[in-house]
């Protein structure tokens, strides 16, 4: 199993220490395919999606730096769609959303989905 890590912006992003660990961590506990890129990139909407192709994840991290559950949140729920899963499978992690204020603020999540 390969992931590599890339920035595609025009500005300086890039993941944490600790973003990187949970994208290991949760890379190592799921069958993925053979080739996933995660990208750090700025997003005006949204905070992560994955293409068409299935190989590529892209995520704002500087959005979730604060919250590191939901930010592992994120990366499952997109790790599952390289594997093929889909919003409508009925599981929690491909329905899962992230939670945010009015305002545009990121909750923290109170739980980490357990791969």
């Amino acid at each position: 199993m390969r992931i590599l890590f890339l920035t595609l912006c025009t500005v300086a992003c890039a993941f944490t220490n600790p973003q990187i660990n949970a994208i290991r961590l949760l890379s190592s506990r799921l069958v993925l395919p053979p080739l996933v890129v995660v990208h750090d990139v700025v997003m005006k909407e949204g905070f992560a999606f994955t293409d068409a192709s299935r190989i590529h994840v892209y995520i704002d991290a500087h959005k979730l730096r604060c919250c590191p559950n939901t930010f592992h949140n994120v990366v499952a729920h997109e790790l599952h769609h390289t594997m093929g899963a889909e919003h409508t499978d009925n599981t929690p992690v491909m329905k899962y959303a992230v939670q945010t204020t009015r305002d545009g603020l990121v909750f923290e999540d109170s739980f980490k989905f357990d791969m």
